[in-house]
């Protein structure tokens, strides 16, 4: 990670707490987005006439593949303006592992449309499963999140209502685009 005030885009993205692993939370926003960005393209895939689950899954990944470069891409190119150097190759190998995050979020939806296409289910069905898993994990997300930020009682539940709201207004755009 870059030092405080040498270019980082947030001081939330300063560094996992002690104790978080290399995996989606290494990087807690941009698997949160990653896992919004898997599920709209679900969603917006799994609404075709003639859903291909092994398309659903392979545009999924290879779009966030290119999110994740452009994630990455634009972090140096803002680093360059703000700081005007260049960066060093562990600048862009930090920051390669860090975005990956936004990959890795994709993975449980992208299981479960798999796991549920290959036990035999139509593949409208499997598209729906991915889309209540991805609203399952930003419900987790919300919790680990709320948890985090000593959320109790009330404002807990609508942290985490909210976020599951997030997660079914998904599942309502496939219904309505399709």
């Amino acid at each position: 990670m870059t030092a405080p005030g040498s270019g980082s885009t947030s001081a939330l993205r300063e560094g996992p707490p002690a104790g978080v692993g290399s995996g989606p939370s290494r990087n807690p926003a941009s698997a949160v987005y990653g896992t919004v960005l898997a599920g709209s393209l679900i969603a917006t895939e799994g609404a075709r006439d003639s859903v291909d689950v092994p398309r659903v899954l392979a545009l999924v990944l290879v779009t966030q593949l290119v999110y994740w470069l452009a994630h990455v891409y634009a972090d140096l190119v803002g680093q360059r303006i703000r700081t005007g150097r260049r960066p060093h190759r562990s600048d862009v190998r930090e920051l390669l592992r860090d975005e990956w995050s936004l990959v890795a979020a994709s993975y449980g939806p992208l299981v479960v449309v798999g796991v549920v296409h290959l036990l035999g289910f139509r593949a409208n069905t499997a598209v729906l499963a991915g889309l209540w898993a991805t609203t399952a994990v930003l419900v987790l997300w919300a919790v680990v999140a709320g948890r985090r930020g000593r959320m109790r009682g009330a404002e807990l539940a609508l942290y985490v209502v909210l976020s599951g709201a997030f997660g079914c207004a998904l599942v309502v755009l496939k219904t309505v685009l399709h």
